[in-house]
């Protein structure tokens, strides 16, 4: 119930948490101190630091193909991880480029295994770890295939893995694919190990427009899959693509984020010689809350205002379905699977964690602070172990 959950949580607060960790800052190098120190040369130093500067604070970037993204590092995180891997195997899950396990490799852990669906994005890590001095090359290897063949490809990780970090995929899972993925981790997780999964944060406009769906429930039924319907305005000359507003509504349906989007669809139109004129295949198709909205929203200035400079372009609408979590909901996914808390923990746009943010239990003030502009959220992230 959400009332454990709080207590459970004002524990590992007092106990453990990581939100309460100090802010770490990598804009001038830093991982000289997480190096054995025979491997601290000036060589590795500004090696290791140059990776580290692709992911620290930077920009969400594209994968190949249609997995979604690479995100940033969460330095106080990561921070955690080099400080309590001395010796340890770490398996890192939908790792994209690898930079990440790279950089755990140029620490004190003894093996880190990256996984990747993608054979582009295996091959990118393995041309970084080519320039890598012998250490780090050594501790380093490469599992090509789906998170859950792991142990199909690699039967030796069976209860080897001191943490399982999983930063980019936890959101993009089926309904199915939540207790496979759990029991994947209660197998290769060796007794007290820890997973950290990051997943991304419910956003304030989807809270609002379903408010009923969220308070007074307990966290076990809030929603976490969502269909987004975005209506923009596009510019033909210009190339630009301006949102007006976003509809959303809970997704009952059992899909999956990764699942191609139907093509966007114009409803209103205008060429240089003509007025706007509707679309009517497109108007038809429009799902009537979300039509209801925008005859609203063409009452608003910002409107008139957004169409103005358009000669030649439409308005379109696009559907997507998405999953977002809040503090609460991803401690629920987890501790209904068997898994302890140790903390939970939410950050920003550039990786860094906000602090308390693991208080925010109700959505209600979750929201609150992710409307905050100097707080930004992106993510809210969990690290857990298994319950004896």
């Amino acid at each position: 119930t959400l009332f454990m959950a709080a207590v459970y949580l004002t524990f590992v607060k007092d106990a453990n948490c990581v939100s309460l960790l100090p802010h770490v800052d990598y804009r001038s190098g830093g991982m000289a101190q997480y190096m054995p120190e025979a491997h601290q040369t000036p060589e590795n130093i500004a090696l290791a630091d140059k990776i580290l500067a692709r992911k620290y604070e930077s920009e969400r970037s594209s994968v190949s193909g249609e997995y979604g993204f690479s995100f940033c590092l969460e330095p106080e995180i990561f921070d955690y991880m080099q400080r309590n891997s001395n010796n340890k195997t770490i398996l890192e899950l939908g790792a994209a480029e690898g930079d990440v396990s790279i950089l755990l490799a140029f620490g004190n852990a003894n093996r880190v295994y990256v996984n990747d669906i993608l054979p582009d994005e295996i091959a990118k890590f393995e041309e970084t770890k080519a320039q890598l001095p012998a250490y780090a090359q050594e501790k380093l290897t490469s599992i090509c295939c789906s998170y859950m063949d792991i142990l199909k490809q690699k039967p030796e990780l069976r209860g080897s893995c001191d943490f399982v970090l999983f930063r980019n995929g936890f959101h993009f899972l089926r309904d199915a694919g939540y207790p496979a993925f759990f029991e994947l981790l209660k197998s290769v997780l060796k007794p007290g190990g820890q997973i950290v999964v990051n997943a991304m944060a419910l956003q304030p406009y989807i809270f609002q427009q379903l408010y009923p769906a969220f308070v007074g429930k307990p966290v076990n039924e809030h929603p976490t899959r969502f269909k987004e319907i975005t209506v923009s305005a596009c510019n033909a000359d210009t190339k630009k693509t301006t949102p007006l507003f976003r509809n959303a509504c809970v997704e009952n349906n059992d899909a999956m984020s990764l699942v191609a989007a139907p093509e966007p669809k114009a409803f209103m139109t205008r060429t240089t010689t003509k007025k706007w004129g509707i679309v009517e295949s497109g108007m038809d198709a429009m799902p009537a809350e979300t039509k209801t909205m925008f005859n609203a929203y063409k009452k608003e200035p910002d409107f008139k205002e957004a169409l103005s400079g358009i000669k030649n372009g439409g308005i379109i609408y696009a559907t997507k379905i998405s999953r977002y979590f809040s503090p609460g909901n991803l401690f629920n996914a987890f501790d209904q699977a068997g898994f302890g808390t140790l903390a939970l923990y939410v950050s920003n746009i550039k990786g860094h964690l906000v602090p308390n943010g693991n208080d925010w239990i109700e959505p209600r003030d979750f929201v609150i602070a992710v409307n905050d502009v100097r707080n930004e959220i992106a993510r809210v992230g969990i690290i857990a172990t298994i319950l004896e």
